[in-house]
């Protein structure tokens, strides 16, 4: 039977987004320190930072371990932290400023949206030593050229960011000892000028056998210890210490060192003088005009240790266990060494490395409200939003204690906004059916999904408000409620209200149960049949009911 009148009752929602506060304690990138204002025997106010400890950020403190600040223009307190390196996929474009909350129990941090937002500038006062140190043997083959490529993206990616010279730079290509000494281009100061030329001395580079690596390395720190010796820095300037990038597609199979035999890996004396002495070699240098605890400025002298980067690529040629092979450059370097499968993500790296150098360049400017005191801290990280899917059962009770199972699935997503907020919706699909009749339902499910706050670090709440429509397919649509089927029942389109609740975790998996409560019309009519045998359908009356489903639920994030 085909009827007319469809009636679908639509409940109206007041949406209010729950949106979710970042908490400073579940930052995985973050600079924190006691901020305490002090007063010199002179009257002087003066303001330091110390206790400082960060998480994925490195920082240059210098000898004291301590920050001063001074007040800048719109006097809040300014903190300025150079030679800074940001692992945080973010940058510095979502840095908020944090303060510890007063009060007995356990370290809580309260956001401070009026502090001025930090701002990161290059700096021009530090020079900093880099030497380019490349395996040029013929176990490269035709990658030498893609070599060569890289090694001049990572010349252009430092001499855009050189700004007056602050950079200086020096390349070894190694392969025999002889050849070693060959290519070589001297230390100068990286321009866009002096770009040109030593990217024109690296392709003029040439490949020979055998791979003097130890013998280069030793070379290329003698040349940064001779060009540091003479360097000359104006009261305005730092020295920001030494990097050598190193290059290898293998081990060493030539350096000898005097008055000693070859030996292989760990073994060879060569490797045990690099390890120990050449990659430990360290440069004293005096830093002008520090500001003391007493508020005086002072020449303090400073240390800065060599830094040794090494990018390896097993080659076809290395016959050692990835044990050995392993425990040689990770010795070699002063930090992890970076590995690579294949060629192809050599030039990748090298821009890597070049921009992590360029990284220190960079001074960050964070601000304290002056009055405060106690432990603060910026944090870096940016809110993360997600996609996911989630199914699971369900239970639907309408008019007259029918119960039905079925079964749904969602899809779920919330976006990020500013200051940690995150908010998003939901679109799902359940499908009862009452295994005891001719009985079933189908209901579309639209709503708002607010994730809790930082939930990609900690569990945290999952909760969402929305519309159920409820719609009973045309061949479910009569029911019959006597025996001798009289009388019928016809159930219109309804709606209501859904509800979740739930946990979402930091990784893939979250979980809510959620509830639809609603109202559906019922259409009663009385039922006969003529003398040809066709029944007749006498509408009788309407009545509202009430229906509610329960689900339990499951879902992956992406």
């Amino acid at each position: 039977m085909n009827l007319k009148r469809y009636k679908i009752l639509l409940v109206a929602l007041l949406l209010v987004p729950v949106f979710a506060k970042g908490q400073a304690e579940y930052s995985h990138y973050y600079i924190e320190g006691d901020y305490a204002m002090h007063q010199a025997k002179n009257g002087t106010i003066y303001y330091s930072l110390s206790n400082i400890t960060t998480e994925g950020i490195t920082i240059g403190l210098g000898a004291s371990k301590m920050l001063y600040g001074h007040v800048g223009e719109d006097e809040s307190v300014v903190f300025s932290f150079d030679t800074i390196e940001n692992r945080c996929p973010d940058g510095y474009s979502n840095i908020l400023f944090w303060k510890q909350r007063e009060g007995e129990g356990p370290i809580r941090w309260q956001i401070d949206s009026e502090v001025k937002q930090p701002r990161s500038e290059k700096r021009t006062d530090m020079v900093k030593i880099v030497m380019l140190v490349l395996d040029c043997s013929n176990s490269l083959g035709g990658d030498f050229s893609g070599l060569k490529k890289s090694a001049k993206a990572f010349i252009d990616i430092l001499a855009r960011s050189a700004g007056n010279g602050n950079i200086r730079i020096g390349v070894i290509g190694f392969s025999n000892e002889a050849n070693t000494d060959k290519n070589v281009i001297p230390i100068q100061t990286l321009t866009k000028e002096s770009a040109k030329a030593i990217k024109k001395s690296i392709d003029n580079l040439d490949q020979h056998n055998n791979t003097a690596m130890y013998y280069a390395m030793d070379k290329g720190e003698t040349m940064i210890n001779d060009y540091f010796n003479t360097l000359e820095l104006t009261n305005d300037q730092k020295f920001g210490g030494a990097i050598m990038v190193t290059f290898t597609d293998g081990f060493d199979n030539h350096s000898l060192k005097q008055g000693r035999i070859f030996r292989k890996g760990l073994q060879n004396p060569y490797f045990k003088y690099v390890r120990d002495t050449v990659i430990r070699h360290s440069y004293t240098y005096v830093h002008h005009d520090v500001r003391q605890v007493d508020g005086t400025m002072r020449d303090v002298e400073e240390t800065q240790p060599l830094e040794s980067m090494m990018l390896v690529l097993k080659g076809n040629d290395v016959s050692e266990s990835d044990e050995i092979y392993k425990a040689v450059f990770n010795s070699l370097a002063t930090d992890k060494p970076f590995y690579v499968k294949n060629f192809g993500e050599v030039k990748r790296k090298f821009n890597e490395i070049a921009e992590m150098i360029v990284s220190r360049f960079q001074i960050l400017n964070c601000y304290v409200p002056r009055a405060h005191e106690g432990r603060v801290r910026w944090t870096f990280d940016k809110p993360h939003g997600f996609f996911g899917f989630s199914g699971g059962g369900v239970v639907d009770v309408a008019a007259g204690s029918r119960f039905s199972f079925g079964g749904g699935v969602s899809m779920d997503f919330a976006f990020p906004t500013k200051n940690f907020r995150a908010w998003g919706g939901f679109i799902g699909y359940k499908g009862v059916h009452n295994p005891a009749g001719n009985y079933g339902t189908h209901h579309i499910q639209l709503g708002v999904l607010t994730a809790g706050p930082m939930f990609q670090y900690k569990r945290a709440p999952l909760l969402g408000v929305g519309v159920d429509l409820r719609i009973q397919p045309d061949y479910y649509s009569m029911n019959y409620y006597n025996s001798n089927n009289t009388l019928g029942c016809q159930e219109e389109p309804g709606g209501g209200l859904v509800l979740r609740a739930g946990i979402i975790s930091q990784k893939h998996l979250y979980c809510y149960a959620d509830l639809a409560l609603g109202v559906y019309q019922r259409d009663w009519f009385n039922v006969t049949i003529d003398s040809d045998g066709y029944k007749r359908y006498t509408f009788k009356e309407s009545q509202y009911n009430m229906y509610f489903n329960v689900g339990l639920n499951l879902g992956f994030k992406f």
